[in-house]
């Protein structure tokens, strides 16, 4: 039997009367049960192919397709109308560059597979005047104005989608529409006004597919951190940064290691600082983990750029502070600056300041692998060239002036800056005037206020710590303690009840005294987190003694204030205020109060590598720090309150205004055995004498 005698081949846009196939505007008067299941609609099989809205299109034109079997006739018509092919195009939107095609009578479902075929989707319309140029380009080609678009809501009824994906932002409905009469899906633009309405996705239609140019930083093209079947991704920063250590994700597409780069590269969040490197007065800050390029990326957009290493000094205190400090970070290996991505073997920095100081690790660089950034390494701040694709933490630089470290003194008038740099960068942050124009008297007058502290009282040696304490005048907190390391030690840091009201007993509750005191304590690192200097950089606070509602930052107050009753307070770091500065014993390893046979072996023993044991504060243990333990060979310095002499007073003001005001005869005659008594009994508190 021929089929064609019994059923017959319907032309396309023919009626199928026999059989109330599908009309000619798309109106299905007739559900076929074999379609949504079976073999693929381009294979030959039974009857009814898999694609649903395919096979509900074909067989409306050619029953025998879902009645008898899915023959050739069948798989020629699936290919026909359920993958639109282009028939005119490309044409380029003059305004977004993405390429439009005209595609032939097909399905939605048909269209919208012609469209993926070229690598884009049906037309999507963001706002009028994309409509009204899709029409008008429609028109002009002497099409009619009835073809499918992008947009539909096939998988939530009343839920309107982009087939691409993007956001409706623009809607252009007929009057009354849509209604979804028998079951509309999908949208086609149906007049020469461009007004749209709902249509059965098996309706037939010429349609618009849009393959869109992306680009880094297109918000339609895509996330990051997720897998897209076109290049480029939404983040303009994260994209560049992927695309450089792995162009296929801007070349083809965005596949799964392109999201896993953009997950892992692309962070860069503050999780540390700023702050104050007081060698230098610049400001510093720690960012999340990521890659090299992206950190630079991001460090530009904010007008800083990744630090440069300028000394051993710059080199320790970022070890110290941002390689081994960050509460809750342990030992951090972090970005620097560093690099040679432009030229093989040439390193420059990435603030364009000259290459000057080096620290690198032994056998470094090796430039293999691609190594083309610095890391430093938290545990010995050695330097290590390795693949701007790995991740770490990127620490910044800010407040830097070039004019900042020469020209005239701080404390006179001339040109713009000053021969100090740490008090010149903080001041020119203060006032920028002063590093652009001219180092006029306000400058002065900042710089004489500001950065100016000296000795005023002590040394005094806490028989306790057998550190000395010495009272500096008033200055900011970062200037204070540029001083206390220039003196070999750093702003008192007291650990102790004891030790904190020796302090105030000796240098805030006396005649004369200062009249408040910096100290070595501060949360520049994480708000409210405090840390304490010491030789070795910051360290966790063990004894806090604040004041009733401190600390309570106040216009960001991240440093430390004693006052006269011993009580602390949180204060900005714009503050001037006097400061006590606390001296180690230098050399005295096992801090008995003597520099001899014992220290000697652990500084020794701890030769390399030891921050602990560094007395010159460089990273390391050498035949420098020998010279100076073997300076100090003997006993450390020590108070003599707590031992008896033949003159009146004791070289503790404090504790001589307290043995005395109890046993004048201490301060009149002699400091005798009485006196050492009540040092340590009635006045240990100011004395320290009873341990």
């Amino acid at each position: 039997m021929q089929r064609h005698d019994t059923i017959g081949r319907f032309g396309r846009g023919a009626v199928a009367c026999a059989c109330g196939g599908l009309l000619a505007m798309g109106t299905v008067a007739t559900t076929f049960g074999q379609c949504g299941s079976g073999g693929s609609c381009f294979e030959l099989h039974g009857p009814g192919c898999d694609d649903f809205d395919c096979c509900m299109a074909v067989c409306g034109f050619d029953s025998f397709c879902c009645n008898i079997n899915w023959d050739g006739f069948c798989v020629s018509e699936a290919q026909t109308y359920c993958t639109a092919a282009p028939i005119l195009g490309p044409f380029v939107h003059p305004t977004n560059g993405n390429s439009y095609f005209i595609l032939d009578d097909a399905t939605w479902s048909g269209a919208q597979n012609g469209a993926a075929a070229l690598g884009g989707h049906l037309v999507s319309i963001r706002d009028a005047a994309e409509n009204e140029w899709v029409l008008q380009t429609v028109l002009g080609l002497g099409l009619g104005p009835n073809y499918w678009i992008g947009l539909n809501d096939i998988a939530n009824e009343g839920n309107f989608v982009w087939a691409g994906g993007q956001a409706v932002t623009y809607l252009n409905w007929l009057p009354g529409q849509p209604d979804s009469s028998g079951n509309e899906d999908a949208v086609h633009v149906l007049d020469s006004l461009g007004q749209w309405n709902d249509l059965p996705v098996a309706a037939v239609r010429i349609s618009v597919a849009e393959v869109e140019q992306y680009f880094c930083g297109d918000p339609d093209a895509g996330s990051c951190t997720t897998i897209h079947i076109t290049p480029f991704c939404s983040d303009s920063d994260c994209c560049e940064y992927v695309c450089s250590i792995d162009p296929y994700c801007c070349n083809s597409q965005w596949d799964g290691l392109c999201a896993n780069e953009g997950a892992v590269g692309c962070s860069f969040q503050q999780i540390a600082g700023p702050i104050v490197n007081p060698a230098t007065g610049r400001r510093h800050t720690m960012f999340s983990t990521g890659g090299w390029l992206y950190a630079d990326i991001k460090a530009t957009e904010m007008g800083q750029s990744i630090v440069t290493v300028r000394s051993q000094q710059e080199n320790e205190f970022l070890r110290r502070f941002f390689g081994q400090s960050v509460p809750g970070f342990g030992v951090n290996n972090i970005w620097v600056g560093l690099n040679d991505v432009d030229v093989e073997g040439t390193f420059v920095w990435t603030s364009s300041e000259p290459f000057t100081f080096a620290n690198w690790a032994l056998g470094e660089p090796t430039n293999s692998w691609f190594e083309d950034s610095v890391l430093l390494a938290g545990s010995t701040g050695a330097w290590y060239l390795t693949p701007g694709s790995n991740i770490s933490p990127s620490v910044t630089e800010s407040g830097g002036f070039a004019v900042c470290g020469s020209g005239g003194s701080c404390t006179s008038m001339h040109g713009p800056g000053c021969d100090e740099e740490a008090c010149c960068n903080l001041i020119c942050e203060f006032d920028s005037y002063c590093c652009t124009t001219m180092w006029d008297e306000d400058c002065v007058g900042h710089a004489t206020l500001r950065c100016s502290p000296s000795v005023i009282m002590g040394p005094f040696v806490n028989p306790v710590t057998k550190h000395a304490y010495y009272g500096v005048s008033a200055a900011m907190w970062t200037e204070a303690e540029r001083f206390a390391n220039q003196l070999g030690g750093h702003l008192a840091v007291p650990n102790t009840p004891a030790e904190n009201a020796w302090i105030a007993a000796n240098f805030l509750q006396i005649p004369n005294p200062l009249s408040s005191a910096l100290i070595g304590v501060h949360d520049q690192m994480i708000e409210g987190v405090f840390q304490a200097l010491d030789v070795t950089g910051p360290n966790p606070v063990s004894y806090a003694p604040w004041l009733l509602g401190e600390p309570n930052n106040q216009e960001n107050e991240d440093m430390v204030h004693m006052q006269t009753s011993g009580g602390w307070n949180d204060i900005t770091r714009w503050g001037v205020h006097p400061s006590v500065v606390e001296v180690p014993c230098l050399g005295d390893m096992d801090g008995d109060g003597l520099v001899g046979a014992v220290d000697l072996g652990i500084l020794l023993g701890a030769w390399g590598f030891s921050p602990a044991m560094d007395l010159t504060f460089d990273g390391k243990v050498g035949a420098p720090d020998l010279a100076i333990l073997l300076g100090a060979w003997g006993p450390c310095d020590t108070s003599n309150c707590c031992t008896v002499h033949g003159f009146g007073g004791c070289d503790q003001p404090g504790c001589t205004q307290c043995v005395c005001g109890i046993d004048p005869y201490c301060c009149n005659v002699q400091w005798d055995s009485y006196c050492v008594s009540e040092s340590a009994i009635q006045c240990n508190g100011a004395c320290q004498c009873g341990g």
